[in-house]
């Protein structure tokens, strides 16, 4: 893939995955191989999104409101990019899968409450809290749509195993 177009919206959340996105591109990639689509209205986003050479990708945070306060359900707002994309659309966020979305190391709700909830039983049962480790993956799971596999023609076996 030729450039990577991380998209978030501006509210904090928003900026700081993006900050995540950009700082973790930048260990792997050259700087001038990614650009990071800002705070836009949603008809400039898909108009750039259309726009994309065909050795891209998009990796899609959180995308929830744009630059003219318009507000989105997040699987709406990934549906019209992934509608609009002549690319693969990765995504940080497990709530964003069957949306049209490839897939990737998502963030999880469920993951995170289980890990949080096993920490939790430990404490129950005497453990000292200050012996038990933080951790900042826990949350994540490797997971993909199958149907998005297919379609950008994407071998499962070339998938990674976590």
């Amino acid at each position: 893939m030729n450039r990577k177009a991380p998209r978030t919206d501006h509210p904090q959340s928003g900026l700081h995955l993006a900050l995540v996105i950009v700082a973790g591109m930048v260990t792997c990639y050259l700087p001038e191989r990614f650009r990071y689509i800002g705070n836009w209205p949603m008809p400039r986003l898909l108009d750039e999104v259309r726009r994309l050479p065909q050795q891209s990708l998009i990796l899609l945070g959180a995308y929830f409101r744009d630059s003219e306060e318009s507000f989105f359900l997040s699987h709406a707002s990934a549906q019209l990019i992934t509608d609009a994309s002549r690319v693969p659309v990765y995504s940080l966020l497990d709530f964003n899968l069957g949306h049209g979305i490839v897939g990737g190391d998502m963030i999880s709700g469920y993951y995170q409450d289980i890990a949080a909830a096993k920490k939790g039983l430990r404490v129950l049962q005497g453990e000292d809290p200050d012996t038990i480790p933080v951790t900042m993956e826990d949350g994540n799971q490797f997971m993909f749509d199958h149907t998005q596999l297919e379609k950008w023609g994407i071998d499962e076996s070339n998938l990674p195993k976590k």
